[in-house]
């Protein structure tokens, strides 16, 4: 496998990993205040030469990905939270999609021209705990 170097800069946006050479610089060098054709230039790489890792879809992804042909990477900090809360809760979600089926059973046979109205306030009731079982957690 080749070596790669990463370089990063604040105001640049993400981080990009490279193939060595094409440039010579220090393994240190930290690329700021540009654009990513500046980048392109100062580098000498083109197209997948680069993975770029950035966290805003629009300014780091999709424009370095369209323009410059570059393989992307986004980094959401936001799943990490998401990933979190959906560990901890499985529970409640996996006793909630239940719920859900069972209100499905249900109204399975039902259709416009039924007349009957099923009884459903255990289900309901039984969605209202979990639902604020999940606000308490």
């Amino acid at each position: 496998m080749a070596s790669t170097r990463t370089c990063w800069g604040p105001r640049f946006g993400g981080v990009a990993l490279l193939p060595s050479p094409p440039l010579n610089p220090p393994m240190d060098v930290s690329f700021s205040l540009g654009s990513c054709d500046v980048f392109s230039e100062m580098i000498g790489a083109k197209g997948k030469d680069v993975l770029y890792i950035g966290d805003h879809i629009f300014g780091d992804i999709l424009k370095s990905k369209k323009i410059r042909g570059w393989r992307t990477f986004l980094v959401v900090p936001e799943l990490s939270h998401e990933l979190h809360v959906w560990l901890s809760r499985n529970m409640l979600y996996a006793q909630l999609q239940r719920l859900d089926a069972a209100l499905s059973g249900i109204y399975r046979d039902m259709d416009s021209s039924s007349h009957c109205n099923p009884d459903i306030s255990e289900v309901q009731e039984a969605i209202r705990v979990t639902t604020h079982a999940h606000t308490r957690v």
